[in-house]
């Protein structure tokens, strides 16, 4: 059984082996070996894939398989895949590959330019960052992330986590985090989740942080959120901020740039834009001699408010700035943020910071046909009727 994976025009910048992901669903039977499920390009090449088998049927054959691969996509263009279901006939391996070394106490992550430390002593959320062979920033550029919670101070740095890895490869690593976040006298506080994703051959890694409020009270006042990158210093630091909609707007500075993304902004600025499923871009860069670091909050407009400040000492990335009004939080309720960590050299152009950024606010998604869904319905309800 043949099928296609449609990449829609997105963005007019090519993205050469552009990571993506798609959830596949298949009929009962159709696929018993998930090495049978092949997807090629438009010249016809088998690439190399990674699968997660998500479900499967009472018979034991694949009900939902997750794919991911990286195909080369083509700036101002659309593009086709092809996907095959049948016989295994080998994955070709992929050129560069995603590493994760297990030890005591860590998880060391190896994407090819990036090598990095998932600890289990505290939620930093990385640490030890090593660019082309260059260690950056310190062995512990990053605090944890702070949060202001019912007038409790809690963190996750010294707050040890249970992790978990969840996905090792080839071509992605995904790393969970569980624990509690800590006041300062130690004691665990508010449940804590989070997650780090790296690409096999990229220089960025996804971060995850999720608070849930479990705890006894009925209500909790969510009063701040953020992660500040320290790094140590190497030269003169050159800092920058980019932010926009219809096109990203960068500010530089050899001292401090800084925005604050609350209500009054939306108001001013996006009147046209609030049904708008993508809005703009956000992020700030900071770089030395050595190397840099740009911190990209994802659909920061959405889910104001948001703040990034980067000066001479770092980045601030206010998740929930301190500045406005508390938020309600019920028992019960959690919220998980998203931020872009992208490690790059002293000299790369702000514009690649960008190119990347929008890329992490709006990735590259492969849809199937509707035919597909109709021949490999995974729900009891007809959803894709041949005539409605």
């Amino acid at each position: 059984m043949s099928g296609t994976l449609y990449l829609e025009k997105i963005s007019r910048y090519d993205r050469p082996a552009e990571p993506v992901s798609v959830s596949i669903p298949l009929a009962r039977g159709r696929l018993e070996d998930p090495a049978g499920l092949t997807i090629r390009d438009d010249q016809g090449r088998a690439l190399p894939v990674q699968r997660h088998v998500l479900a499967t049927w009472d018979d034991g054959s694949v009900k939902w398989m997750q794919v991911h691969l990286q195909p080369d996509l083509p700036g101002n263009s659309d593009a086709t895949l092809t996907l095959d279901v049948g016989q295994a006939t080998g994955d070709p391996q992929p050129e560069r590959v995603v590493t994760i070394t297990e030890r005591e106490g860590a998880i060391d992550v190896d994407t090819g330019p990036l090598r990095f430390t998932v600890a289990a002593d505290a939620f930093w959320p990385v640490r030890d960052l090593v660019l082309d062979g260059q260690p950056l920033f310190g062995a512990q550029p990053f605090g944890g992330f702070a949060l202001s919670l019912g007038g409790e101070a809690l963190s996750t740095a010294g707050a040890a986590v249970a992790l978990e890895v969840l996905e090792a490869g080839p071509l992605r690593v995904v790393i969970e985090a569980r624990g509690k976040h800590r006041r300062a006298d130690g004691t665990g506080y508010i449940d804590l989740r989070g997650r780090v994703t790296a690409y096999a051959g990229k220089p960025y890694i996804e971060i995850e942080h999720q608070f849930v409020h479990a705890e006894e009270a009925g209500e909790l006042a969510l009063e701040s959120l953020e992660v500040a990158f320290r790094p140590k210093v190497s030269g003169q630091p050159h800092v920058a901020l980019g932010q926009g909609y219809y096109q990203t707007g960068i500010e530089e500075s050899d001292e401090s740039v800084e925005m604050l993304l609350d209500a009054e902004t939306m108001l001013y600025q996006s009147n046209e834009h609030f049904v708008d499923c993508f809005y703009g871009d956000f992020w700030a860069d900071w770089r030395d001699a050595r190397g840099g670091l740009a911190i990209s909050i994802h659909q920061a407009h959405q889910n104001f408010p948001k703040a990034l400040r980067a000066d001479r000492e770092g980045i601030v990335c206010s998740l929930y700035p301190q500045s406005v009004d508390p938020a309600p939080t019920m028992r019960g309720m959690g919220k998980t943020h998203r931020i872009l960590l992208h490690v790059h050299g002293p000299d790369t152009p702000l514009n690649d910071i960008s190119v990347r950024s929008l890329q992490f606010q709006l990735p590259d998604v492969p849809n199937l046909p509707r035919a597909w869904y109709r021949e490999n319905n995974p729900w009891v309800e007809t959803f894709f009727p041949e005539q409605l």
